[in-house]
């Protein structure tokens, strides 16, 4: 059982987030590989407009915030197309607004950074029970589900501190590290669907349906840019075969590029 695990009382105190900024391809990355390192786009814009679209790309860009004038140059639109993209992006809780000395300003909107509920804890191992990770026998299935359990968490927490997030799941460090790293340079921690599943989580927790639906949602965006050969190599060696909540893969994969890569070696660094 995942609950007698997880120590759901221990003090994982929430940090707030990391730095949203794009990653420097020159730098190095002490996470994880370079190729991940390497990795810069966009944050999710799917199930937008066109016009909202550039409305917040526009916003994402300033750090300052902007207000509606700059908006409507920078965006290239017209005054009632602009109202209305922002009117959405405030419904879909992307963007927020402000008054700055009598002016309204529009800033992207941030995940939370303390946690969304009391009982976190206890919910995320609960749910981790009900709808486990692991996929018995199937070593990719389970990297997959691991990295879906590693942002629910983040966000159940508001924590992007992977030292905590490790000693709550007892995961590898070095793969909560790469994960994390992951989300920040390809989602920024700001894109729609990660806004989607907070709100899920936040207003209708127990429809597990619909938090698999969102963690799908995100997992295959996720998966469609990130995804190539050597980094599939590089998560699952990370991994090294551990599970939430401490348990290792206990199959040998009847895929042979897996038994290659992958490292069962308990005494694996975390």
């Amino acid at each position: 059982m995942i609950q007698s695990v997880l120590d759901v009382n221990s003090d994982l105190t929430p940090c707030l987030p990391a730095d949203q900024s794009a990653a420097d391809p020159s730098s190095p990355d002490p996470a994880s590989p370079s190729s991940l390192a390497r990795l810069s786009v966009s944050a999710s814009f799917s199930g937008l407009s066109t016009e909202e679209r550039f409305v917040l790309f526009a916003i994402q860009q300033s750090s300052d915030g902007l207000d509606e004038s700059d908006l409507w140059f920078l965006a290239n639109l017209k005054v009632a197309p602009t109202k209305k993209a922002l009117a959405a992006l405030q419904n879909l809780k992307l963007v927020e607004r402000r008054s700055d000395e009598g002016v309204a300003r529009y800033y992207t909107a941030t995940l939370s950074s303390v946690p969304l509920f009391p009982g976190w804890r206890s919910w995320f191992a609960d749910f981790c029970t009900e709808e486990p990770p692991q996929c018995e026998g199937d070593t990719l299935g389970t990297t997959f589900g691991t990295v879906q359990a590693v942002i629910l968490l983040a966000l159940l927490s508001g924590s992007r501190d992977a030292k905590l997030i490790t000693r709550f799941t007892l995961l590898p460090r070095l793969f909560v590290d790469y994960v994390l790293e992951m989300i920040r340079l390809v989602e920024k921690w700001c894109s729609v669907g990660l806004h989607d599943l907070e709100r899920v989580l936040n207003d209708t927790r127990d429809n597990h349906d619909e938090i698999r639906d969102c963690l799908h949602s995100i997992m295959e965006r996720l998966w469609s840019i990130w995804w190539s050969a050597e980094r599939d190599v590089e998560i699952n060696r990370l991994r090294a075969g551990h599970q939430i909540g401490g348990h290792v893969d206990n199959w040998v994969d009847d895929c042979e590029y897996i038994r290659n890569i992958m490292c069962f070696d308990p005494g694996c660094p975390r």
